[in-house]
């Protein structure tokens, strides 16, 4: 049976020392990686970065010109997310505290060696393919509840809300950018179905029961019979957020969207 070959990885290396570029690049072919280009100054890393199909961005922390590895770094995060990995010699706190900022996946101490060479460089890799593996099944998640026929309103721990999607969104009368960050019960307005008062305390008819039937208030004034369905989402005891979920009822109807 034919031997399929592995690609090997695409390493853009941005550094402006001439003879240490080219160690570097030994060392980075000699460990099975590819360095198909070396920049030698920020504006260049970022016309290579945006040619070229590259795994992962090997970055010097101190370069010639107007643009540092770090100011680098930040104007290609501006648009987008690159794995960067930063080579520097230098380890004051003003410079790591900027570093941090742009998220780097590893850091590389000069002199380079190829044992630590290696190992950052490999767990950088695998640490942007889990980051990308986890990004597409949170937007697969997104999709599905952006296109769900129910309303799903996403709270954190202290039932503030972090998401609302369109359905949730007639329901209340709030877009989920206005309705971001706010209590739940500023939001979600529930009466009861038989005497139609007000229903003041609903984060504790939540927290004490799974579901039920009310009529929603949306911000509008527009009344909608509901079925309301709780979900929390714990780990080891810990609440860490929960779920409402808002089904419309035989002759429901939901109130027009208010900014």
């Amino acid at each position: 049976m034919e031997r399929i070959e592995r690609k090997k990885r695409q390493i853009l290396l941005v550094e402006d020392e001439g003879l240490i570029a080219s160690d570097i690049q030994r060392r980075l072919e000699r460990l099975g990686y590819a360095v198909p280009a070396i920049a030698e100054t920020g504006e260049e890393a970022i016309q290579y970065a945006y040619s070229g199909a590259f795994d992962l961005i090997l970055m010097d922390v101190r370069l010639k010109g107007q643009l540092d590895g770090i100011a680098t770094a930040q104007a290609l995060n501006d648009l987008t997310q690159f794995p960067i990995v930063y080579m520097t010699a230098y380890s004051d706190q003003a410079t790591i505290d900027r570093a941090k900022q742009t998220n780097p996946l590893g850091y590389v101490t000069k002199p380079i060696v190829d044992a630590n060479l290696r190992s950052v460089v490999e767990i950088a890799l695998h640490k942007h393919e889990a980051d990308e593996s986890v990004r597409a099944s949170e937007l697969w998640l997104w999709n599905i509840l952006w296109t769900m026929s129910d309303g799903v309103i996403a709270l954190d721990s202290d039932f503030t809300i972090t998401f609302m999607n369109p359905v949730a969104m007639q329901f209340t009368g709030f877009t989920t950018e206005a309705a971001h960050g706010r209590p739940l019960t500023d939001v979600v307005s529930l009466l009861d179905t038989t005497t139609l008062e007000n229903i003041s305390d609903s984060l504790f008819l939540f927290a004490n029961a799974e579901h039920g039937n009310f009529i929603l208030r949306s911000r509008s004034g527009m009344q909608s019979r509901v079925e309301v369905i709780f979900s929390e989402n714990r780990l080891d005891g810990h609440l860490l957020g929960s779920t409402l979920f808002i089904r419309k009822l035989e002759g429901a109807t939901a109130g027009p969207l208010v900014c």
